[in-house]
């Protein structure tokens, strides 16, 4: 059994009402996913399901860190995510109500599963911070100096206001007034 298969919900036996599911994402679940970023990870998630005549609310919550490496001097770091995302499925057997909404997608009304994984990566790929740096792991630790002065990295300290300067070629038109 594939370990994504524990992450198909069957639809059609669902009956109304609230229905609690809890699960481990580990490494096995990043693995399924080839071309992930994330290799490694330990995350606690919490899925609700609101089944309701016609459509499925499902709540996604969760917590827990991925191993990534830092983006400046790739040290291997642990970052703490947490997320709360939803979902809204309708339940159709009209091909004609279909339409582009971002938030809600579409389950005929023959379909007796929906697979929830590539929505629980993708949620949990988008909780993962944009800059991974060392001093925002869990254990905060600092940059590699070597691997920082081989690429030649300086850090930039912030200018007051008073001492800012811009480089921008807007700045000439700053001044410029209509004669």
């Amino acid at each position: 059994m594939s370990v994504l298969q524990a992450y198909v919900l069957p639809v059609r036996g669902l009956y109304t009402g609230r229905h609690e599911y809890d699960f481990t994402i580990d490494d096995e679940f990043f693995a399924a996913f080839p071309d992930s970023s994330v290799k490694h990870g330990n995350i606690d998630l919490e899925i609700i399901v609101d089944r309701r005549l016609r459509e499925l609310v499902i709540e996604f919550n969760f917590e827990g860190s991925v191993h990534t490496e830092c983006d400046r001097c790739l040290r291997e770091i642990d970052l703490a995510i947490a997320g709360e995302d939803e979902l809204l499925v309708k339940i159709t057997s009209d091909p004609d109500q279909v339409s582009d909404e971002p938030e809600m997608i579409y389950l005929y009304q023959e379909e007796s599963f929906l697979d929830l994984a590539p929505f629980v990566y993708e949620f949990v790929l988008l909780a993962v911070p944009i800059s991974k740096v060392c001093q925002n792991a869990i254990s905060p630790v600092e940059c590699d100096p070597a691997m920082l002065a081989k690429i030649g990295f300086q850090e930039v300290e912030v200018e007051s206001d008073k001492e800012k300067t811009s480089s921008s070629p807007w700045d000439v038109l700053k001044d410029w007034k209509e004669s």
